[in-house]
Formats: C-alpha cells, sequence, structure tokens
C-alpha cells in the first residue's frame, strides 16, 4: 500500500495570508503544493492536497484527520522583514523533527537560510499528526516583505522550493522512484551528512563517541561559527549522502546533508 501524504496548503479563498506587493502568500502556497505534486508524480506515493484552486478550507485538522494519511506537511511563506525558512513540529515528536531537518536541509543545499525547526503554536497539521500519530510541520520557506523573497520570486525558484518538500518526504518515507535518475556530480563541491552542531566541545565528543558505538565512523570539526560539527561522511554526489543520511534515519540519529 503506498504512503499516504496530506499536503495542507496554506490560506485560501477569502484568506490570502501574508500580502506584499504583488506577493500574495495563498498564489506562493498553491504554487508550491502544485509542484510538489508534479514533483511526487515520479514516485510511489498517494498525495492528497486541501485545495487545487483559490478556495477557502473550513475544518482543516477534522479534514486531515477523515484522511488518516501517514503525514502531515503544511505549505506556507513567512512576514516580518526576515530572513530564511523555519520549520514548526510539535512537543516531543522526533520524526516530525527529522522529516523538518530534511526539509531544512533541502532548502539550505538550494541556497536558503535556516532558522531552525521550533515548537511552541499547535498549528492545524500539528494537532492532527498528534491525533494520527504520524510525523508532521509546517513549513514557512521564505519572508515576503524582504529581501528574501528574492529566493521565490521566479517559477522556477518556486519549483526547486516544491523539490525541497518532495525530497524531505522521499528521504523520510524512503519513496521507491518509478523511474530511473540521473546522478548528477557537482563539481569541487560536497555533500557534508552531519549530526549535530555543538557549542560545547564535550557535547560534540559525545555525539561522536554514540555514532561510533553504533557503528558509523564519525569526527568533529570546529567551524567559524565557533560550532563543532559532527560528520559522518562527506560525498561529491548527493545520492550517496542520502544513502548515508537514511542509515542514520534508521539507526535514529537526526542528520542533514550540507553543502560545501
Amino acid at each position: 500500500m503506498s504512503t499516504r501524504i496530506y499536503v495542507d496548503v496554506g490560506h485560501g479563498g477569502v484568506d490570502p495570508g501574508a500580502v506584499y506587493r504583488d506577493f500574495i502568500e495563498k498564489e506562493l502556497n498553491l504554487k508550491v503544493a502544485l509542484y510538489l505534486r508534479d514533483f511526487l508524480s515520479n514516485y510511489d506515493c498517494e498525495l492528497i492536497l486541501n485545495r487545487t484552486t483559490d478556495v477557502h478550507v473550513p475544518d482543516r485538522t477534522k479534514k486531515m484527520i477523515a484522511a488518516n494519511p501517514d503525514g502531515i506537511i503544511s505549505i506556507h511563506h513567512n512576514a516580518g522583514e526576515g530572513d530564511g525558512c523555519e520549520a514548526w513540529i510539535g512537543y516531543n515528536a522526533p520524526r516530525s523533527e527529522i522529516l523538518a531537518e530534511y526539509w531544512i536541509s533541502e532548502a539550505e543545499i538550494a541556497g536558503q537560510n535556516s532558522r531552525g525547526v521550533k515548537t511552541g503554536i499547535d498549528f492545524w497539521c500539528i494537532a492532527a499528526a498528534r491525533s494520527l500519530n504520524v510525523p508532521s510541520f509546517l513549513g514557512e520557506f521564505a519572508f515576503i516583505d524582504s529581501q528574501d523573497r528574492m529566493i521565490i520570486d521566479t517559477e522556477g525558484e518556486l519549483e526547486v522550493e516544491a523539490a525541497c518538500y518532495g525530497q524531505a518526504l522521499v528521504d523520510l518515507y524512503r519513496l521507491p522512484y518509478k523511474g530511473v535518475k540521473a546522478i548528477v556530480p557537482i563539481p569541487n563541491r560536497l555533500f557534508r551528512v552531519q549530526t549535530g552542531a555543538f557549542a560545547i566541545k564535550a557535547n560534540a565528543d559525545a555525539m561522536v563517541q554514540r555514532l561510533q558505538n553504533s557503528g558509523f565512523s564519525a569526527i568533529s570539526k570546529l567551524y567559524p561559527d565557533k560550532l563543532y560539527r559532527v560528520q559522518t561522511g562527506a560525498f561529491n554526489n548527493k545520492t550517496n549522502a542520502d544513502a548515508m543520511r537514511l542509515k542514520l534515519t534508521q539507526a535514529e540519529f537526526p542528520s542533514y546533508i550540507a553543502l560545501e
């Protein structure tokens, strides 16, 4: 039976969401959702969008629960003159955190900055996921009222944003690909698989020890931002990095990929 993914397309109809000049959040959310549908059409999964046109969606949480999905994502864009993407999850939701970290990692590879994974707001998707006991997060990919909007101001960039959601879902659920995927190395760049960033070296060393005890080769390295980052591999193509990240996920180590 195919994995069922529910996509909550933020706002719609009489609710425009954030608005700045020609940037209307409900429209951006829908475009990304439709690009996501195209992306995941190449994978063995069932995708449910709560809207495919500009309509208001009542009773969002009830609809999510009634669909009985294996996971829920909610697509949004931010406002407040900030910078970067952020993901919101529920408390004590480790698989949601892994999914959100995957998404943030993909966004960083696409050139976006990260504001991290956050908790504290009980959004519709979080409430539904708690009821169903499935992974979920609400993504705010970029701010529309700052220079951050330059990363989402073309159709091509919105398609890349959609691919970030799609690849995160593929990675978490190991969705089978229905075709032949080419491996395209990026010259002089490395995909580094990381399992944490720590301000205190002893904490990084403890993570390295945990990984080594579980059979992984791991090192910690001090970066210019004064954080010790724990690394479990560096690869010249993303497919190999994804394979390592999958092994870490199966061993219950949250990880992400950084492109350097």
